[in-house]
């Protein structure tokens, strides 16, 4: 087993994957781990919030406290002393969990490398964080989340940390971006907005509303076929008048497109699922397209790395005025061009994925200075 992995390290490497390296299950991490300015800057502003002493122990009640009381369970508590970190999860099925799985390696290989000091953290590995609530007396213990409602009402400080599903996918997708430019320039990529999905734009994925933003931009490519490419790849409901409706309205889901498949268009659009949508916003910033983004309340870690009408063009949440934003872009082709490339250039000064990494190891380091080993 030792001589396959080996010989699978040197033909990536031989391929061009020498800035990456890989375990056995293929999530890939940067040899170097770079922090920006702008990340000390972006972790210090969440921190700040931090106000009352956290102790190790208040960090286990509140990880106790949830794991008993809470309906959200797809959490996990991690412990870092001398480059050891220990998962604690509430569930065995989380520990089958994506999100889990990526987490507790990143974490783990992190800590043995000595990028992480000694720590204890809650990590909500869900795209629900508004279901944690803890008591008054722990409610100043933070709980790291991939993404926040800005609007939220929720009682528990949440810190941005990065997601899994980047922290698995980035290296490799950044690199297939880096292709992606050479071979799809702004002059040869297709007049089109592409966009393929799930039905994931409700909290609830069992109701999926006939006008609901993924619909609805799906039902324009029908409208105005040359100017769309959108389709459902998945209906998720178990309602069967309802698949039936939005196969009416929708056509029959077709395959899943990889993000190299999305390259050769110029139009890009980002939108929400049950939270913000992780990792399709960062790659879209960085392909070369001109993204339009879906007004949202909904933020991870380096949203405002990106202005509207500056790196993107922004359109109502309910898509309302799609049509008028694209149509009156493909008037400006040199503009959106220049747009697509400012968002480039923002990805490659601070989301490159060392930078990223070194985002992660930056926010649980500064945050481990004010936990209080008990």
């Amino acid at each position: 087993m030792k001589a396959k992995i080996t010989l699978f390290v040197l033909i990536t490497s031989l391929l061009g994957g020498s800035y990456w390296y890989y375990d056995i299950n293929r999530y890939a991490m940067p040899k170097i781990i770079e922090v920006t300015p702008w990340a000390k800057g972006k972790v210090q502003q969440q921190i700040t919030v931090l106000q009352k002493p956290i102790t190790t122990l208040d960090v286990k009640k509140a990880f106790d406290h949830l794991s008993t009381n809470s309906t959200n369970k797809n959490i996990a508590y991690f412990s870092i002393r001398d480059g050891k970190a220990v998962a604690q999860i509430p569930e065995k099925k989380v520990k089958k969990t994506t999100q889990f799985k990526v987490m507790n390696y990143v974490i783990t290989k992190l800590a043995q490398k000595k990028h992480l000091t000694n720590n204890d953290f809650i990590v909500v590995l869900s795209d629900r964080p508004d279901a944690i609530v803890l008591p008054p007396e722990l409610a100043h213990i933070p709980v790291f989340v991939f993404a926040k409602n800005m609007a939220s009402q929720s009682n528990v400080t949440q810190l941005l940390i990065v997601d899994s599903f980047t922290l698995k996918s980035w290296c490799e997708i950044y690199k297939t971006l880096e292709k992606g430019l050479k071979l799809h320039p702004w002059e040869k990529k297709e007049n089109k907005l592409f966009w393929r999905g799930k039905t994931t734009d409700s909290v609830d994925i069992a109701e999926i509303r006939l006008n609901s933003p993924r619909v609805t931009l799906v039902k324009l490519t029908k409208q105005f076929p040359d100017r769309y490419d959108a389709r459902l790849t998945k209906i998720l409901s178990t309602d069967a008048a309802q698949i039936k409706q939005i196969k009416e309205s929708c056509g029959e889901p077709v395959p899943y497109a990889s993000t190299r498949e999305h390259l050769p268009y110029k139009y890009q659009i980002t939108l929400d699922g049950v939270t913000a949508t992780f990792p399709g916003y960062i790659w879209r910033m960085s392909s070369g397209c001109a993204n339009i983004k879906q007004d949202s309340t909904n933020e991870q870690w380096f949203y405002d790395l990106f202005k509207p009408n500056v790196h993107y063009l922004p359109v109502a949440a309910d898509l309302s005025n799609l049509d008028t934003i694209l149509t009156a872009a493909k008037t400006h082709d040199v503009e959106m061009k220049e747009m697509a490339m400012r968002a480039r250039q923002v990805v490659e000064l601070e989301l490159t994925p060392s930078k990223v990494f070194g985002y992660l190891v930056e926010l649980l380091n500064v945050y481990a200075a004010k936990v209080q080993i008990s």
